[in-house]
């Protein structure tokens, strides 16, 4: 076995060059922009927040309007033709896929102009028309130029797919329906369509993702008029030759098409197995056993960040060497404190909370776990180092204004609704969605009306709300609960630190809504006591006259 893995090698570095490094190269344009003289580059997010602008949104919603159109007429036509094509005998089957695959076997660009001469207005089906004493339609340059070279350059990804689900089918579920007594209409409804739907969904998958990135036929058959994220992205790399917008366009792209092709449904969870200590000394144990595993993880983690900063000394920064030693001795200090912490959270503290949503969701009175959850959820924030240094910067930033205390209460009040709410989608199973799609929305529109100062500290305090201390135990908490009641772990537990980080952005907001209209009242008071105050010097007579 192992000569067999010394040939993966040469694979792996050839991936290794070809696919990672210009993966990483594409990430770190994507997060920088052209520096000053001392740093070539700095980090920044405006790359992102430029494909928010109009503009670049109905590229994206041109491009899934078209992918979609497209899938629809691959599925339509592609399924008839695979089930047609599995219905022939066998070796009629390999020819028949081998005349769909031929087309590949030339270049897409030829393809695409072999379309533009058909479709042109003095191409072969105009002239075709001609004879019959049809005059020209205009075809070329429009939507449907453009679905028609997406069709037919991506309907054997369709058809592929299909054919394989409905070729390796067991017969014998369709030879049991007609048993039955099953027509053909109620087989095919009934068997033969619901076990091709693996294949179906490979096929609308890979038609979808290949129409929406392209970027070829669009230009040709589009004239130019059709800008989608394919055209974009290569836009920007070639014509406008801003690399790193078109890296930020890239990401975007690849975290819709995950997003598209994850299912969460179909995602199994192992739950961790919880250890059964008796005594200090078995709990030591644990801890001996699974320290050297993060030892060696921080390590790996760490060393990049070295290796880097020495570059940046080398080259550029040229500390001294009492500068060097402070920063040796907090890198020593960085990585016990992330050692400790990282092997107290899953020897003991994960497992403790997955353990206590066990137990508390394994109760008859299941409803129990809401309110303890959110109780948890008050006091766990509490904990959270960031949490007090965010808490003492805004009072001193704000001189008083807006106090510790009053920060505190604002973060804990959010944290405890957002687990509460949390809670009852472990107990219901109800999407996420129906809780971050309004709660951002309100976030987003109350930070219309709220002074800008509010603002800018509920999304930090959404940051710091969901830190370590958070995750490790509210997270596995979730888990152990949505075990107990027989829920899906990925679509019902995950999310909760998506929770947490959401709901201080309304609290806090409120909080400075609040005390906008408190000054306001009070500006509004301090007016009225001025004018009765000018009021009261003068006489009657003259109030009268006024």
């Amino acid at each position: 076995m192992k000569q067999y893995r010394n040939l993966i090698k040469p694979y792996l570095v050839w991936a290794f060059v070809v696919i990672v490094i210009p993966l990483i190269l594409i990430a770190l344009y994507a997060f920088t922009e052209d520096g000053n003289e001392v740093l070539t580059f700095s980090f920044t997010l405006e790359n992102f927040r430029k494909f928010l602008e109009a503009t670049y949104m109905s590229v994206i919603f041109k491009s899934f309007k078209l992918g979609i159109l497209t899938t629809v007429i691959c599925l339509g036509l592609g399924y008839p033709l695979a089930y047609i094509i599995s219905k022939c005998p066998e070796k009629s089957q390999s020819l028949l896929i081998l005349l769909v695959t031929i087309p590949e076997w030339i270049n897409m660009l030829l393809r695409t102009y072999a379309w533009m001469n058909l479709l042109s207005d003095n191409g072969i089906i105009n002239h075709l028309l001609g004879l019959l004493g049809i005059s020209p339609v205009t075809m070329m340059y429009t939507d449907f130029s453009v679905v028609v070279g997406l069709v037919c350059n991506f309907m054997p990804f369709m058809i592929i797919p299909i054919h394989t689900s409905l070729s390796k089918m067991d017969k014998s579920f369709i030879e049991a329906a007609y048993d039955l007594g099953a027509n053909k209409f109620q087989t095919f409804t009934k068997v033969i369509w619901k076990l091709s739907i693996p294949g179906v969904l490979n096929g609308i998958m890979m038609v979808f993702l290949l129409s929406i990135s392209t970027f070829v036929i669009p230009k040709l058959l589009g004239g130019g008029q059709y800008m989608l994220i394919g055209n974009l992205i290569e836009s920007q790399f070639i014509s406008v030759g801003d690399w790193n917008f078109g890296s930020a366009i890239s990401l975007i792209l690849a975290v819709l098409i995950l997003g598209i092709v994850f299912r969460a449904s179909d995602s199994t969870y192992i739950p961790p197995v919880l250890p059964e200590v008796s005594d200090s000394v078995e709990l030591w144990q644990l801890f001996h056993v699974s320290l050297p595993t993060y030892l060696k993880e921080i390590a790996g983690s760490l060393l990049p960040i070295i290796v880097m900063f020495g570059i940046f000394q080398f080259v550029a920064l040229h500390m001294d060497g009492r500068s060097l030693g402070r920063i040796a001795v907090g890198l020593a200090y960085t990585y016990v404190g992330l050692v400790l912490f990282l092997t107290g959270a899953n020897v003991g503290f994960m497992p403790a909370g997955n353990y206590l949503g066990q137990v508390l969701a394994g109760q008859s009175f299941r409803w129990i776990i809401i309110p303890i959850g959110m109780l948890i959820g008050y006091f766990i924030v509490k904990a959270e180092p960031a949490v007090y240094v965010l808490n003492k910067q805004v009072e001193e930033v704000t001189d008083g204004a807006i106090s510790a205390q009053a920060m505190g209460t604002a973060l804990s009040a959010g944290v405890s609704i957002s687990v509460g709410l949390a809670m009852v989608r472990v107990l219901t199973g109800i999407s996420i969605l129906w809780f971050l799609v309004p709660g951002y929305v309100f976030a987003i529109g109350i930070s219309f009306v709220v002074p800008k100062l509010f603002t800018a500290i509920a999304f930090d305090a959404g940051g710091v709300a969901s830190g370590p201390m958070t995750a490790t135990f509210l997270l596995p908490l979730a888990q152990g609960a949505c075990v107990a009641v027989g829920g899906n772990i990925v679509t019902d537990a995950f999310g909760v630190v998506a929770m947490v980080a959401m709901t201080p952005l309304i609290t806090v907001q409120l909080m400075g809504l609040v005390a906008q209209l408190k000054t306001r009242k009070a500006r509004q008071a301090q007016h009225a006591a001025a004018q009765a105050f000018a009021f009261a010097g003068l006489a009657d007579d003259d109030i009268i006259e006024l």
